[in-house]
């Protein structure tokens, strides 16, 4: 199946080394630990019950026990296998970029009751970081949520996506453990700088758990990780030889092509255009990027 979006993008006068982004906050560059559901890079990962994951899980360092019990539609990735440290490396080069985002807003220790907007959202306090009850974000783009502590759920604590919301686009970066209360319903990758633990019945729907350091235990959980962007290689056509001599100042009309992959439905949403030296084109699809070099 394919699926045509012709995108139409003013551009200002660009001087040399200089990068212009039509977006605001930049998603994280996951590298190779956006195939997984869960890993960690040092510590024990640990299945109970009937756990269903979709997505790779793995660990770096420690004892593996899990799958069976439980389901897992994705690979193992055990320690010393060449995408486990290839993943160990990566998911800390990630972690690194968020800790260094600037924060747009401070939000307050208890995120219930709260509707965030898209952004660097920076809980600052020493006080644990919990919800009891349901966070809103609220808006297309991406968002990004800074604690300055450990991130611990309640019973049926969720996370509600409105306004063009896409859990693609949400990213938690935990300066400690991750703790998901029985039944919680989370959205969102979770960067963690400690355990990640999900009580009994605690879902991550379009979620991830990584962890730089720290055990992982499942307790009859359900996991899906975010689908893998599509493939948006195949029939770009862009005006190289008239962009080019315009000096990228001025209107251009280009089509970007999109196909599905495996059955998996195209990544929908809005499109952020940046130019990057030397005269690179790229493209992002709800904070799924593609570079294209002419």
């Amino acid at each position: 199946m394919r699926k045509t979006f012709t995108l139409i993008s003013t551009v200002a006068t660009v001087f040399a080394f200089t990068n212009v982004s039509f977006g605001q906050t930049q998603a994280p560059n996951l590298r190779s630990t956006s195939s997984f559901a869960f890993f960690t890079a040092d510590g024990a990962f640990t299945v109970n019950g009937s756990t269903t994951v979709t997505g790779d899980v793995g660990t770096n360092a420690g004892a593996f026990t899990g799958f069976p019990p439980g389901t897992l539609i994705g690979n193992k990735r055990l320690p010393g296998s060449p995408e486990a440290i290839q993943a160990a490396s990566d998911v800390l080069a990630a972690y690194n970029s968020l800790s260094t985002a600037t924060c747009d807003r401070t939000i307050a220790a208890e995120l219930a009751g709260q509707t965030i907007t898209p952004g660097v959202s920076c809980q600052n306090t020493a006080s644990p970081t919990t919800l009891n009850g349901t966070l809103t974000l609220s808006g297309s783009g991406i968002f990004i949520i800074k604690t300055n502590s450990a991130l611990v759920t309640g019973t049926n604590s969720n996370i509600v996506l409105t306004g063009g919301a896409n859990a693609n686009n949400v990213f938690f970066l935990i300066n400690g453990a991750f703790t998901a209360g029985t039944s919680s319903a989370l959205k969102g990758t979770f960067l963690v700088n400690g355990a990640i633990v999900l009580g009994t019945g605690a879902s991550l729907l379009n979620g991830r758990g990584l962890s730089i350091v720290g055990a992982i235990t499942l307790n009859d959980n359900f996991v899906a990780r975010p689908l893998a962007p599509p493939d948006l290689t195949p029939n770009i056509i862009l005006p190289q030889a008239n962009f080019l001599a315009s000096g990228l100042n001025s209107v251009k009309n280009f089509t970007v092509e999109i196909y599905e992959l495996g059955g998996q439905p195209t990544v929908s949403g809005s499109v952020v255009f940046t130019i990057t030296p030397p005269f690179g084109y790229s493209l992002v699809f709800d904070g799924n990027r593609t570079t294209i070099d002419i």
